[in-house]
């Protein structure tokens, strides 16, 4: 049985983002994120995922927004998508592009999602 918009929707916020949100929640605005924004955007086959993060890194970078920059960031890593290496390159890029400023803000979520990770690859050893 092939998966409904919404299902797919759920399913890839919880992956690209880490976030699990209940079915049955059926606010307009949450509507509007799982059915557009991830089932049909995240979900379009055109650009890998790990294509899509990298441009939104770019944009979250270049907008100075830390936490969203955090949560994508950590799920970077976590999916393996960015690979610490890659994270640490992400604010050199924007340094260059956006400015020292707001690369100092994707450096600082690089560094806190970076160090997260490690804690917890460490928990599983």
């Amino acid at each position: 049985m092939s998966e409904t918009k919404r299902e797919k929707g759920l399913r890839l916020m919880e992956d690209v983002c880490g976030i699990a949100i209940d079915p049955g929640n059926t606010s307009r605005f949450l509507e509007l994120t799982v059915d557009n924004l991830f089932a049909d955007v995240w979900g379009n086959e055109s650009l890998a995922i790990r294509d899509r993060r990298l441009v939104v890194l770019g944009i979250l970078a270049a907008m100075g927004d830390g936490s969203n920059l955090g949560v994508h960031m950590t799920q970077a890593l976590s999916r393996g998508d960015l690979s610490p290496e890659e994270l640490e390159e992400i604010p050199v890029q924007v340094a260059h592009y956006a400015g020292w400023p707001r690369a100092t803000t994707a450096l600082g979520a690089a560094a806190q999602a970076i160090a997260t990770h490690r804690e917890k690859s460490d928990e599983a050893e």
